[in-house]
């Protein structure tokens, strides 16, 4: 909405989402949802797009400092989505899963031991889908049933 500066919890909750991708492999959406962030916050939040974007590699492999990984695959994704994470550290962490319009359609939270979290895709549709690990990584899962 042209001149609205008010959004939503939800609203901000996708526009993170988005802001938090790869600019590179993602395109505009990405820095418009980080220019209309920092209008609403007020000063610019700070991207590292080098770890964000892999480095310049297309992997859907993130990993942190240390033994932290988090994997997710198969991509492209048929019946289920497989969450591989090993040394997460001490906190849990959250897996957000977007429609391309941006919208926040699951949320799991990873907890710190290590395990495989899969998550059902009956329900979706075939498509493009991004996701988000705040402190991971992002990437994009195409489902094709």
């Amino acid at each position: 909405a042209v001149g609205n500066l008010e959004f939503s919890e939800t609203q901000v909750a996708t526009l993170e989402g988005i802001a938090a991708l790869c600019p590179l492999s993602d395109g505009e959406a990405v820095l418009r949802a980080r220019a209309m962030l920092q209008l609403l916050q007020g000063a610019p939040a700070d991207y590292d797009d080098l770890s964000i974007c892999g480095g310049g590699e297309r992997s859907i492999r993130k990993k942190m400092t240390g033994q932290s990984s988090i994997r997710v695959y198969p991509n492209p994704a048929n019946n289920f989505l497989s969450i591989d994470f090993q040394s997460i550290g001490e906190h849990s962490c959250q897996f957000l899963m977007f429609s391309s319009m941006g919208q926040i359609i699951k949320e799991i939270a990873l907890h710190s031991n290590a395990g495989i979290s899969q998550l059902p895709l009956q329900d979706f549709s075939d498509g493009v889908y991004w996701y988000v690990i705040p402190g991971f990584g992002a990437g994009k899962i195409l489902i094709q049933h």
